[in-house]
């Protein structure tokens, strides 16, 4: 039996005593549950899963099933379908903005502007620890950097936030969120000065982190409800700190404090509801999130980048904005970079970047033959070009199932010069 014909999502009013929850429908880290998986067992826990969720995953082979539900299958193709309709329809009305060089020009000045983003975001945050102050000069030219990158070619910096390690979620995790900000930025028109202050609160959103407790902080487990508390109190940390730091625009305070926002009003530290929240507040929610889903860590294992677009294309209306939610997958793609597919001829490749007037048919890294076998060179296909047709996706893969690995398998293919082009 396919796995996932064993799981159903189920509406949260129907849930009984006896089934097994496998999957919240919002991340774990925003419920009060101790476990993201648990039989239940009471009735007192159903109404504790009321409060929190309109809908829940169950796994029919550790606990009851449900009659009256579908398989996540037959759900998920519902929604991907819709999904595509919508984006595809919007893109046709107002196209993105086109990129000024090609990807393969850009990637190795990103690769250098991602570097500098790393060693700075490292030493502020070790700064903070410390009490020092943050020097928002050498911010600012880090964001400057890297809002010129994603202007020039907005995919080959997006590319680079694959490469992240689970050991280095926090300051990866700033730059990607930076990174995501600008790119969402530019795909919704924002002129450069105002892609840089969005881009600055990116990359400082989560600096409050580093007044939290060691043991909270890096606690590799799920938090108490005490610890939640006060993990929730980095936001208003961060926004003191920036409040503190010469030179940096009051807006830029608004990412750092509306992060954890959410539409419906469930967020904090202020439960902001719709439009209470400001434009800057719900664009960084939606990349904090994406990104957070999307990671590796000690007690969270990420989401494969299409399946998280799934589920926060659902989670619209209720924790994001719905149309700045759509625009995001249409800046990200239907098939976000990242996402590692199978053709119909069996061939098996990496999405490097999108191509933003056909998003079903991105630029792919091919790395795998039909039998699953390696190839050398790799082989970069440009699903638009016209010598391409004979590539068409079948699928995504979920790649823990397959043993690859993008971290390690692509770090240092970026920048290779003699992938081949077919």
């Amino acid at each position: 039996m396919d796995e996932q014909n064993i799981i159903k999502k189920v509406d949260a009013n129907n849930l009984k005593v006896g089934m097994y929850v496998s999957q919240f429908d919002r991340p774990w880290l925003e419920t009060s549950f101790f476990y993201h998986k648990f039989l239940i067992k009471s009735d007192k826990q159903i109404d504790k899963i009321k409060r929190y969720c309109s809908y829940v995953y169950i796994d029919t082979t550790k606990g009851e099933d449900i009659k009256t539900s579908i398989p996540v299958t037959e759900e998920d193709k519902k929604i991907e379908v819709e999904m595509k309709e919508k984006i595809e329809d919007a893109l046709k009305r107002n196209p993105p903005p086109e990129d000024e060089i090609d990807f393969n020009e850009e990637i190795k000045e990103a690769k250098k502007v991602h570097d500098e983003a790393k060693d700075f975001i490292r030493n502020v945050l070790d700064d903070v620890r410390l009490g020092k102050s943050i020097s928002s000069t050498e911010a600012k030219k880090v964001v400057d950097n890297m809002t010129e990158s994603v202007m020039r070619n907005r995919d080959a910096l997006l590319c680079l936030t694959q490469l992240k390690k689970k050991d280095e979620y926090t300051s990866f995790h700033s730059i990607s969120v930076s990174i995501l900000c600008l790119a969402f930025g530019r795909h919704m028109g924002y002129q450069k000065n105002t892609l840089k202050i969005l881009g600055l609160g990116g990359l400082l959103h989560d600096i409050g982190k580093m007044k939290i407790p060691d043991e909270v902080l890096n606690k590799a487990g799920r938090f108490t409800e005490a610890e939640f508390e006060i993990m929730k109190n980095h936001v208003i940390y961060g926004a003191e700190i920036l409040s503190d730091t010469h030179g940096i625009h009051e807006s830029i305070m608004e990412v750092p404090l509306q992060h954890h926002e959410r539409y419906n009003g469930t967020g904090y530290p202020k439960g902001l509801k719709g439009d209470q929240i400001g434009v800057f507040g719900m664009l960084s929610s939606i990349a904090d999130v994406y990104d957070a889903i999307t990671s590796n860590r000690v007690y969270n294992t990420a989401l494969q980048p299409q399946e998280a677009l799934k589920r926060m294309f659902e989670w619209r209306g209720k924790d994001f904005h719905p149309l700045l939610m759509e625009r995001f997958i249409q800046c990200v793609g239907i098939y976000p970079i990242g996402s590692v597919v199978r053709f119909q001829s069996g061939e098996v490749g990496l999405v490097m970047s999108i191509n933003m007037m056909n998003i079903t048919r991105p630029k792919v890294l091919i790395f795998l033959d039909a039998s699953l076998s390696r190839i050398n060179p790799y082989k970069m296909a440009d699903l638009c070009s016209p010598d391409s047709s004979k590539y068409s996706i079948k699928e995504v893969l979920n790649t823990d199932k397959y043993g690859i690995n993008i971290q390690e398998d692509f770090k240092g293919v970026l920048l290779d010069e003699h992938i081949s082009c077919c």
